[in-house]
C-alpha cells in the first residue's frame, strides 16, 4: 500500500481575501476532507487568519494540533 499524502489547504496569502471567503474556504476544505484526516491548513504569520480558523475549526468541533514553527494546524480528528 502506497504512502498517502495529506491534504493541504495553503492559507498564507490569505490576508488579501475577503474574510467570507477564508471562512467559506475551510468550511469547504473540512467537509471534502472528513474521511482523509489528517489534513494540514496552513495559516502563516498573520495572527488574524490564524484565529479566525481556529475558532472555526473549534466551533465544527474539531480536534487540532498546531505547530507553531511551521505555522500550521493539523486537524487529526472531526
Amino acid at each position: 500500500m502506497a504512502w498517502l499524502e495529506k491534504a493541504i489547504l495553503d492559507l498564507t496569502n490569505a490576508q488579501y481575501a475577503p474574510e467570507s471567503q477564508i471562512t467559506e474556504d475551510v468550511k469547504d476544505f473540512v467537509i471534502e476532507n472528513t474521511w482523509n484526516t489528517p489534513f494540514v491548513i496552513k495559516v502563516g504569520r498573520n495572527n488574524h487568519i490564524k484565529s479566525k480558523v481556529l475558532c472555526l475549526l473549534d466551533t465544527m468541533n474539531v480536534y487540532t494540533v498546531i505547530d507553531e514553527d511551521e505555522d500550521e494546524i493539523e486537524v487529526v480528528q472531526i
